[in-house]
């Protein structure tokens, strides 16, 4: 019980991987002013890519440098795991805002097909 984390009372069809949970830790964290969705999945669309996480998440413009340099410290931190994860912005429907689009992709292709 002295190890435990947050993530061991979550039940295995909520959890990602333990790196992906981390990582989903640190978006949470980042944007926790704002409502985001997130995945981990095979796309249908690149099934040989294998599993991939990805967040939507819509920003005022005003937040944009702020929250760029704190993705990208972040994204630093996971290349050490193997894992590759990059940060798009688009234009939003809502005024003023721009739509954050942050996904992984595992460099290790076993990792990558099993999750």
């Amino acid at each position: 019980m002295d190890n435990m984390t947050i993530f061991d009372f979550i039940e295995n069809e909520h959890k990602f991987a333990p790196i992906i949970d981390r990582l989903s830790a640190d978006i949470s964290r980042i944007f926790s002013n704002h409502e985001y969705t997130e995945e981990y999945k095979i796309w249908e669309h690149v099934p040989n890519l294998g599993y991939r996480y990805s967040a939507f998440i819509t920003i005022l413009e005003r937040e944009y440098n702020q929250i760029v340099s704190e993705c990208e410290k972040m994204k630093s931190e996971y290349e050490k795991d193997n894992l590759e994860v990059s940060i798009l912005q688009s234009p939003s429907v809502k005024a003023n805002s721009l739509t954050i689009f942050i996904s992984t992709l595992w460099k290790d292709k076993k990792r990558a097909k099993n999750g």
